[in-house]
Parts: C-alpha cells; structure tokens; sequence
C-alpha cells in the first residue's frame, strides 16, 4: 500500500501527475484534513478510492483521473466536500457503479470529469438538484440509462456538457436554451429521440438562444425527425455540427446557409432526400462537408466548388448524377474525396489527376467513362485510388509509377486493356492492387515481387498468359487471384499447369530445323493429295451411273431400332464416316436384310437441364425439339432456321458443334448456380449468365455457387473449393461469345 505524506498536517498541495506512481490509496489520506489540491493523474494508483477522502473537508481540487482505480464505486462521503470546486475521476475504466447524489448538491463544483468509466444507473433526477457554479459537466463513454435530467438546464453558467456513448433515452430537452453560456454540446451515441407527435426537431428552436455555442454533436440518435427552418437561427459561432446517423428525413434547409461559422457539417448516414442546396456556397469557412448514405438526387450545386477551404467532400451513396465539372479541381485545399455509388457519367475531368494534395480518391460504382490520363502522376500525395466498376478503358498509364505514396489501388471491372505497366513496381508503399475483369494481356511483371507491402493482388478474369511468379505476394496468393486467365501458368498454384521448361538458345535451332524439314514434306504432300484427288474425281464420274442403277428402293417409314445401326456402322467406326454437314454427320451401313444405307447423326441445338430426362432407372435421356423441323437443305444452316430456347443457343445461331459445348455450359452455370440464363435479376441489368457470374465473382466462389450444393452437415474443404471452382473455369470457356475460342469437345470431355 503507498503510504504518502499524510503525516504533515499543514501540507496544502499535493500534486504528484505523472510520476508512475502504483499502489493503492491508503485511508490514512483523510488525515490530511487543511489539504486544498490533491492530484495523482496520470500514475497507475489502483484499488478503491476510500471513504476517508470524505474527512478531507479543505479540498478544492481533486483529480484521480488516469490510473487504474478497480472494482469500487465511488464513495458516498465525497459529498460532504463543500469546498470542492474540481473533481475528475476520468479514465478509470474499471470504476462502477453510480454517481452518488450528494455530489449534485455540491453548490461550489464547478467541474465534474467522471468521462471513460464504466459507470451506470441513472444520472441523479431528484427535483432541488443545484449547480449555480458549474461549467463543465463530463460523463460521456459510460454506461447511464433514464433521460436527461432537467436540473442541468438550470446550471445557468454551464458552458461544457459531454453526455455522450452511453445509453440514454427520451427525448432532448427543449429548454437548452436556458444555457444562455453553453458553447459545447455532446449528445451523440445515445438513445435519444423526438417527440412523437412532433415531425420537426423542436429543440433547435430553443438552441437558437445559445449565442455562444460552438460545438454541437447529436448525431448517432434515433431522433426520427425533420430538420426545421429554424437551424439558419443558430448562431454563426458553432463551427461543428454533427447530426449524422439520426434517422432524419426531408429536404436540408435552404437556412443552412446562415451558419456561416461552420467548418463542419455531418449530415450523412440519414434519409435525407431532394437536392444539394446551394446555399451551402455559402459556407465559406467549411472545411469539412459530410453528406454521403442519403437519398440525395440531381447535380452537384457550382457553389460548392467555390469552397475554397474544403477538405474533405464525401457525397458517396447518393443519387447524385450528371457530369463531374472541370471546376472541382479549383478546390486545392481538397483531400478527401468519395463520390462513389452515385449515378456520374461522362469523362473523369482531367483537373483532378492534377491535385497535388490529394490522399483519397474514390469515384467506384458510377458510369464514369475515357481513358485514365498519364497526369494521372500529378497526384503526388495520393494513398488510396478507387476507380472499380466504372467504364474507364484504354491502356493503364505507366505514370501511376510515379506515386510512390499509393497503398491501394482498384480499376477492377473495367475495360483497361494492354500490359500492366512495368511502372508499377516503383509503388514501394503499395498494399493491395486489384485489376480483376478487364481485359488486361501480355504477362504479370515478376518485378511485383520485390514490393515488401503488397498483401493482396487480384488478376483474375483478364487475357494474361505466362508464369506466375513465386515470390513476394504470389507466395501466398490462391487461385481466386488467377481465374479466368487460361494462359497463365506456374505450379505453386493449385489447379494451374506448370509451365514447360523451354530453352530459348536449343529452341530457336530446333525451329531452323524443323522448318527445313517440314517445309518440304508439307510440299510433297499437297501435290500427292492433289493428284490423288484428280484421279478419284475421274474414276467417281465413270461409275456414277453405274451405281446409280444398283440403289436398291427403301420401302416408307421402315423402322429400324438404334442397336441395328450401330451394328450397320459397326458402332459409328470412322471407317464407315462418309462426310460432315453443319447439322450432323453421315456414315454408310449394312442392315440385316443386306441393305446399303445411308444413316444422318443430328447435332442437338437445344442442350439443357430442362431436355435431360432420367427414366426410372436413372438412365439419362436427351430430349431435343430441333429435330422437329426438318433443315432446308444449304451449305450451312443460318440463325434463322435455327430452334432454341433464349439463353442456351450460341451467339451466332449456327448448328454446330461449338454450339453444343455453349449449351452445356450454359447448362453447367444453371447447375452450378441455380439461375436461369432468363432470370429477372440478369435480364434487368443486360447480362447474360456467363458475364453475371464474372461480375458477381468477388474472391469467394460462395459469391456465386447455389449454397444447397453442400448439406449442412458437410465441410467445405479446401479440395471441394478447387473442384467448384474449375467447374466455373470450365463452363466460362465453353460459353465463350467467339466459337473458335470456345473449348473443344474432346477438352471439354478431358476437363470434366
């Protein structure tokens, strides 16, 4: 126990701040009856605060704040102090209990600090409760309950009142206005609402008689309100005013211009609705302007870009459209900037790749158009660029090496083309770096590795090919990060080919070679075929008559069953193949009678789960309306004499066999899942399933995959992840818009 110097009873002041003092506070403190100053803040003093303390009867000043005082309320004897004028306790976080209500009485406080505690109950409400002297009134971060009690608005020199993250209820007092010298007001985080037959925040009204108020915090409070015309009478000395996250509906008032004192404004995170006054032009001290997660609509009002000392401008999850001005780029004191998830179109103004001072990007989820410029390296200072689900295209400009203060980088869902600059692995502070669907090619630069920061990169869904490099981030990358890039390769990756090991030096000699041998042979062979050909030509005119002569007649309608014609064509053996059509193909047979026929094998059109039918022996059955309609006979079957069912048939209308490897992964996607190619959902946004999936993919194939596919009971391992995931890779390549870039039959086979 730290015994101290209780011994010297004429000792006044006692202050020992920031000492790394430890102990606990011995009862033998009480004897120190004539002290007037006693502080201990700032050491690490725990245990009870003991009841002695009460005997101290001269003390003016009193302040246990930051140490460790553990498990014990605050004792009742502190209210016989009636000379006491400061009592701080803040920064206990172990101190419980309630405030005991003689303290409230103590007509000389006139500062009372119980801030960052753990204190609870209700804050004292018995009526007589009297502070003529108070002037600041701390209990913020605690844990009371009940309203607000009235007595406060009667301690008419009270300047400072912190109420703040606890958990009060009620509404806000309307009689504020009684403290005529508040000029700080802090009621955010509670649980404070309006009156419930009012629509309009009544309080205000009363705030307008606070002429010296500075600061004022309500936000956080489910207030369910309207912010009243009255807001343009509050004085313009409040610099701060923060009514965020309070439920507030309606328009701003166009009085919000008056304020003309604020630095601040915070009125995100409401409902509030209609346009940007542009009485906010007017605010020409605003440093700070806070309106993002509303239902704002319309452009953004020319008057804000003229507030020449804004630092941050958040207006991200609006409504807002239209075009983004060249102007916003006179705003050189800008830092921060979100105007992501709005409905902006048109070109990026080329001005704002030119602000020097600007740490925060970020214009995602827009319909934000052009290229990305090589100013782009005039943002000297920036830290983290958002650019992701916009409509930016062309090459990524080398520039971006440029910014060496950059930590995170998003173009993903784009249309970026090109190589990935070289350029990029100057970014020595760079953290994550995600270029996912775009239509990047050429290799990933192995210089990436040498970037110590770089935690996270996502490639996934471009053109790229080569090898994945091994070390730095792609040490610990997984294949998420490499989807959907069939040229890659690298065999630390799971499910990714190792790349051939190739000599360049043996194999350009080798090529010399071979084309001096091939060449030759290739050569020889077209005229032998050539000749060949001629020779069979001549001898099928000679014999055509012939034959003619010898084609027995087929009676109509003979039925023949499948097992008769695959014993005709010796089970399609190529031997008996005769030729290919753009429907089918053709093999010649024998029957059992000794008939020679001619047997067509239709290509199905029409491939999916709902033409697959299982009989009761769970034998699969391919139903297929296309052959119901017999082709016109053409050298190839058009678009326009093709059956199919909308979302399953091939972009180019054409029978074939690529369109058969589109429809089964087509069918694969809807198994995989459980959406239709015709889903409200896909159809209300221009997609079809293939480009859904690219789009919904975000680094989980849970994003996308029918969560039915595994029971409850069943662990998602690590193999079943990989298996998943090259099911997706395998049904985007079969569904690829190009045919020739569609995967083939027999790969198609070999994947699965």
């Amino acid at each position: 126990m730290w015994k101290g110097p209780w011994y010297v009873p004429e000792l006044r002041v006692l202050d020992l701040t920031n000492n790394n003092l430890t102990g606990m506070i011995p009862p033998s403190v009480g004897n120190a009856t004539k002290m007037m100053n006693f502080s201990l803040f700032g050491n690490r003093v725990s245990g009870n605060i003991p009841k002695e303390v009460g005997n101290m009867s001269q003390l003016a000043d009193l302040s246990l704040t930051d140490n460790q005082l553990t498990v014990g309320q605050i004792p009742l004897e502190l209210g016989k102090l009636s000379n006491l004028r400061k009592l701080k306790f803040a920064h206990n976080s172990n101190l419980i209990g309630e405030i005991p209500e003689a303290i409230f009485n103590i007509s000389s406080l006139e500062g009372i600090d119980f801030s960052f505690n753990n204190l609870s109950g209700r804050i004292p409400t018995t009526t007589g409760l009297h502070l003529p002297n108070l002037e600041g009134l701390y209990l913020g971060v605690n844990q009371f309950k009940g309203e607000i009690p009235l007595f406060i608005t009667n301690a008419s020199k009270l300047q400072l009142l912190d109420l703040s993250y606890n958990f009060l209820t009620g509404t806000i007092p309307t009689n504020l206005g009684n403290l005529r010298e508040l000029q700080i007001l802090l009621l955010y985080n509670n649980q404070l609402t309006n009156e419930s037959r009012e629509r309009e925040l009544l309080f205000f009204n009363s705030l307008a008689d606070c002429r010296m108020l500075r600061d004022l915090e309500v936000g956080s409070n489910p207030l369910n309100g309207v912010l009243p015309n009255s807001i343009g009478n509050l004085s313009s000395t409040i610099h701060n005013f923060n009514i965020e996250d309070a439920h507030i509906n309606g328009l701003i008032p166009k009085s919000i211009g008056n304020m003309t004192g604020l630095t601040i404004l915070s009125l995100r995170g409401n409902n509030l609705a209609g346009s940007i006054p542009s009485e906010i032009g007017k605010l020409k001290q605003l440093q700070g302007l806070y309106l993002s997660n509303n239902k704002l609509q319309g452009h953004i009002p020319e008057a804000v870009y003229h507030l020449s000392n804004l630092v941050e401008l958040t207006l991200q999850v609006n409504e807002l459209s239209g075009l983004i001005p060249e102007c916003l780029g006179n705003l050189s004191m800008l830092q921060h900037l979100f105007l992501d998830f709005n409905k902006f179109s048109s070109k990026f103004p080329l001005s704002l790749w030119k602000m020097s001072g600007l740490l925060y990007l970020s214009v995602s989820r827009n319909s934000i158009e052009g290229e990305v410029p090589s100013d782009i390296g005039g943002l000297k200072a920036i830290v983290e660029l958002y650019l992701y689900n916009n409509h930016f295209s062309g090459r990524i400009p080398s520039t971006f090496g440029e910014l060496q203060n950059l930590q995170y980088i998003d173009l993903s869902n784009n249309s970026f083309f090109g190589k990935i600059p070289l350029s990029f692995a100057n970014l020595i502070s760079l953290e994550c770096l995600d270029l996912s669907s775009n239509a990047l090619s050429g290799t990933i630069p192995k210089s990436l590795e040498k970037l110590s920061y770089l935690k996270r990169i996502n490639v996934s869904f471009n053109d790229l090919e080569g090898e994945i490099p091994s070390g730095g981030v792609f040490a610990n990358s997984t294949l998420q990060s490499f989807l959907g890039n069939k040229g890659l390769c690298g065999m630390h990756i799971l499910e990714i080919p190792a790349c051939a090991i190739t000599n360049p030096g043996k194999q350009s000699k080798l090529k010399e070679i071979l084309l001096k041998i091939v060449t030759p042979v290739i050569i020889a062979s077209f005229l032998i075929f050539l000749l060949v050909s001629i020779w069979i030509m001549k001898r099928h005119k000679k014999g055509k008559s012939k034959d003619v002569e010898k084609v027995p007649e087929i009676g109509t309608h003979q039925f023949v069953s499948y097992h008769e014609i695959r014993l005709a064509t010796n089970n399609f053996d190529e031997s008996n193949l005769i030729g290919e059509g753009s429907s089918g193909s053709v093999y010649k047979g024998t029957l059992f009678g000794g008939t020679a026929v001619a047997i067509k094998v239709l290509d199905l059109e029409n491939e999916q789960p709902a033409n697959i039918l299982l009989d009761e022996d769970m034998v699969a059955h391919v139903g297929d309306f296309g052959i119901s309609k017999i082709l016109a006979v053409s050298k190839s079957v058009a678009h326009t004499e093709t059956l199919g069912t909308l979302g399953y048939i091939a972009p180019e209308g054409i029978v074939s066999a690529s369109g058969d490897v589109y429809s089964y992964g087509i069918m694969l996607m809807e198994v995989l899942t459980k959406r239709r190619p015709t889903d409200e959902e896909i159809c209300n946004q221009n997609l079809d399933l293939r480009k859904w999936i690219i789009q919904s993919f975000s680094g989980s194939m849970t994003d996308v995959v029918d969560a039915n596919i595994f029971s409850e009971e069943e662990q998602i391992t690590c193999k079943s992840k990989m298996c998943i995931a090259s099911m997706i890779e395998l049904a985007l390549d079969c569904t690829k818009e190009m045919p020739e870039s569609r995967i083939t039959n027999e790969g198609c086979s070999q994947e699965a």
